[in-house]
């Protein structure tokens, strides 16, 4: 099992034991950059190289297979799978789409959107299932869904929420979302979850209500097998 090893200004890749000579082996010598990580399934990793440049590492023999140039990236991460890479750049007007999702293996854009800022609780903006069978993101008032093998064919369904603020997918299976809408105008708090194959109905398949909460602090957390949910 290959492990990382973190620098100041960059990393390396080496062995898991057993050693050879007492001694760990290098599978990608020490690279320059501000942040690596990898994808959820382990088959990509992403290494930020600098304020631009993002170069996207094939794990089966820690290849570089792709570099973007990605001017004023302020976030970015990949896909469970490592499909696409998914990125937040400074926006310099409202007209510009600085939230964009490349595919990995061809480095073109397939979706882009504008998005203001990112905190705990919205990025990344669209998220994935862990088999990348599941894709969605949240805008104002409902939960949109794309077909994750195609984005070209934009929103295919919406999840109306009215005043929802916080979103999470389900991971394995990708089979539900839960949903949070803050205390507005008298009305109390709400945590409501979603089967996703009946995204176009608005009826909840669970609701806890609290009577004063304004925001959440962290991203609601799924266990595996979507059968319970923590936040």
């Amino acid at each position: 099992m290959p492990f990382e090893v973190r620098e100041l200004d960059g990393f390396s890749l080496g062995n898991g034991p057993p050693f050879t000579n007492s001694k760990p082996s290098l599978k990608l010598e020490r690279t320059p950059c501000t942040s690596a990580r990898f994808s959820e399934d382990g088959s990509k990793l992403m290494v930020t190289k600098s304020e631009s440049v993002i170069g996207i590492y094939d794990c089966s023999n820690y290849k570089e297979i792709r570099s973007l140039d990605v001017p004023r990236v302020l976030a970015s991460t990949l896909s469970p799978c490592g499909t696409y890479l998914h990125t937040f750049q400074k926006a310099t007007t409202p007209q510009e789409k600085n939230v964009v999702l490349w595919r990995v293996e061809t480095g073109d854009s397939v979706y882009q959107l504008f998005q203001k800022n990112v905190t705990k609780t919205t990025w990344p903006s669209i998220r994935f299932s862990s088999d990348e069978a599941v894709a969605c993101r949240l805008a104002t008032n409902e939960i949109q869904f794309f077909d994750a093998k195609d984005f070209s064919k934009g929103i295919i369904n919406r999840l109306r929420i009215p005043g929802v603020a916080v979103f999470e997918l389900s991971k394995t299976p990708g089979s539900h979302v839960a949903a949070f809408v803050p205390e507005s105008k008298g009305a109390p708090a709400s945590v409501q979850i979603f089967a996703c194959a009946e995204a176009t109905c608005c009826s909840a398949k669970f609701l806890q209500v609290f009577l004063s909460a304004v925001e959440l602090e962290q991203r609601f957390h799924w266990s595996s097998g979507c059968c319970k949910l923590s936040c």
